[in-house]
């Protein structure tokens, strides 16, 4: 497994602890919306999940971790630049 695979599963699993606990907290959508972006601002196709398709398009495992980062960065503004002030 690799680092973003890891951490694609461990953000699933603390939505599914918060979803089981009825938790209300933003991170419950993140992984959709964030496939959801990266689709439509990549035309990537997510049926193998984020990890897969970040290491797919940066050609290597580790050019892939920082590149996931900075995406996700770029995902977080997007979103707050949609949000009403």
């Amino acid at each position: 497994d690799s680092r973003l695979q890891r951490i694609e599963l461990f953000i699933a699993g603390y939505i599914t602890a918060l979803r089981d606990h009825s938790i209300d907290d933003s991170a419950v959508e993140f992984l959709d919306e964030f496939s959801n972006y990266l689709e439509r601002s990549r035309d990537w196709s997510m049926s193998c999940g984020i990890a897969h398709a970040v290491e797919e398009a940066a050609g290597s495992r580790a050019a892939a971790w920082p590149m996931y980062w900075a995406m996700v960065d770029e995902f977080r503004a997007a979103v707050a630049s949609t949000r009403p002030s």
